[in-house]
């Protein structure tokens, strides 16, 4: 399905999700569309980025081509979109690192690259994307730390899932990412203590099958976090101790608690 511009000229939209596409799109066809601002490829079958698609016109914002079989690595030059407001590349089979090139695409607000087999290390090139709305790269094979400065990088972000890899560091500090209300940092190596965590008014934090330590009433002393936006939290299989929480009370939207597999004293 095609949406065209309002003198009926030009295409600017192109939905094509679910069409059972596969292989690679043949040459001089979506390239052709010079003020296509947003492709829809999702749900097919599809192998590799076409080969004319470093030919689209700088107007282009909206890539999705989510849950195809696009495999190897993705291209350096796909700095080149620095007008992009949402890439979705989650559900392939990318590997290899992730571009440095990320810093060229400052408009950026929807980053997803759930579910592929990048690398290595989340660039530093990403910290220049402060536009950053939601951040979701889960189920990779991203290691090391996340670079410096990624605390106070994106104000406006609200979404964190950095999910199911093997990044490390000593804990997470948010406290520069004013805007956050959901945070998914499990099943990744992170130790340390949990309290640059309680920082922002989040309503979901799962910190689940990390390996965090220290004593749990660091964060009850903590007076400076709104209890009552938590709606989910998940400490369990980490290495905590003390006594828990004493201001669970105070949490009047909590629907999920799991704190098991710790070293709470009560």
């Amino acid at each position: 399905m095609g949406v065209c511009d309002t003198q009926k000229k030009y295409v600017i939209g192109l939905l094509a999700s679910g069409l059972d596409l596969s292989g690679l799109i043949p040459e001089s066809t979506i390239g052709k569309l010079i003020k296509l601002q947003s492709l829809d490829l999702s749900n097919n079958k599809i192998t590799g980025f076409l080969s004319d698609f470093w030919s689209l016109g700088r107007s282009f914002k909206t890539l999705n081509l989510s849950y195809n079989q696009i495999f190897g690595s993705l291209p350096s030059n796909i700095g080149y979109f620095g007008g992009w407001e949402s890439l979705d590349l989650s559900f392939n089979s990318f590997s290899g690192l992730i571009p440095t090139s990320f810093s060229s695409l400052s408009g950026l607000q929807v980053l997803k690259l759930n579910g592929n087999g990048f690398g290595g290390s989340i660039p530093g090139g990403i910290l220049k994307c402060q536009n950053l709305v939601s951040i979701s790269i889960t189920y990779n094979q991203i290691t090391r730390t996340v670079p410096d400065g990624f605390s106070i990088a994106f104000p406006k972000l609200k979404n964190l899932d950095i999910s199911g890899n093997a990044i490390q560091g000593r804990s997470l500090d948010i406290s520069g990412m004013k805007s956050i209300t959901y945070l998914n940092i499990s099943m990744n190596l992170f130790e340390g203590s949990v309290m640059g965590v309680f920082e922002a008014p989040l309503e979901v934090i799962d910190l689940s099958r990390n390996q965090f330590h220290g004593y749990i009433s660091q964060v009850n002393a903590n007076s400076s976090f709104n209890w009552s936006h938590l709606v989910y939290l998940d400490l369990s299989e980490n290495q905590l101790s003390g006594e828990s929480f004493h201001d669970l009370n105070d949490a009047h939207n909590l629907k999920h608690l799991n704190l098991a597999h710790n070293r709470f004293s009560q």
